[in-house]
């Protein structure tokens, strides 16, 4: 008995171990996903960069609203209740922003408009949905990274918290 004993205390002991890598790896993940984008606004003119902080996070919501589901219809994987469902947890964060970035004299629908001709957003969801994927499902397909955040919404909608993903950009800005 002793013996099985061990062996569950080393299981839990070897998964607690697991499962303090994967959040050490998001958190290290998400640090650089903050560095990345703070260094493309930091390019930006003194006098751009909170209209360019506003641009990027209408552009992530943009992605999460309309591409991130467009992508996985195209793969056979319904995300109807997604949008809605991100709009829920995240429709504050977005007026607030919205209203400041027309304050600013700039149109969203126009960075919509623009944001859906480029081919950067929808190889960047590619590319993470082929990691979810290959992470938390069968393989590193669009496929199979659709159908994990189908199962998993709640999971997915916590980690696209711009807030928490870019809290640089964030602060810059500037929201009342």
């Amino acid at each position: 008995m002793k013996g099985i004993v061990r062996i569950v205390v080393l299981a839990l002991i070897a998964f607690g171990l697991y499962a303090g890598y994967q959040k050490a790896r998001m958190a290290y993940d998400r640090h650089e996903l903050d560095k990345g984008a703070t260094a493309s606004i930091d390019k930006l003119p003194p006098g751009q960069q909170r209209i360019g902080s506003m641009a990027a996070y209408l552009g992530f919501y943009w992605a999460n609203d309309t591409l991130l589901p467009n992508l996985c219809r195209e793969q056979g994987v319904d995300l109807q209740t997604y949008p809605t469902a991100f709009h829920e947890r995240y429709g504050q964060d977005h007026d607030r922003v919205h209203d400041a970035f027309r304050a600013q004299g700039q149109s969203e629908q126009q960075l919509a408009a623009a944001m859906s001709g480029l081919s950067g957003p929808r190889t960047a969801f590619v590319g993470l949905l082929e990691r979810i994927g290959d992470r938390f499902g069968k393989d590193a397909t669009v496929a199979q990274g659709c159908a994990v955040v189908q199962k998993r919404q709640n999971i997915a909608l916590d980690f696209m918290n711009f807030e928490a993903l870019f809290p640089t950009v964030w602060r810059r800005m500037e929201l009342p």
